[in-house]
């Protein structure tokens, strides 16, 4: 699964980290003068880190 994200946007880059989300600069892309940042889980790691979370 792939997320693409702005620097407003820094606050969540930490919960997207937490859930198992990496940064893919390979994904990263500019629109207009906006710079995109491009995220990347693994359904595999993410469904394991999500239900860890929600059994906390």
């Amino acid at each position: 699964m792939i997320l693409h994200t702005t620097r407003a946007m820094t606050v969540a880059w930490g919960l997207y980290g937490k859930l198992g989300f990496v940064r893919s600069e390979d994904l990263d892309f500019q629109q207009d003068t906006l710079p995109v940042f491009g995220f990347r889980l693994r359904l595999s790691d993410g469904m394991q880190r999500m239900q860890e979370a929600q059994a906390r």
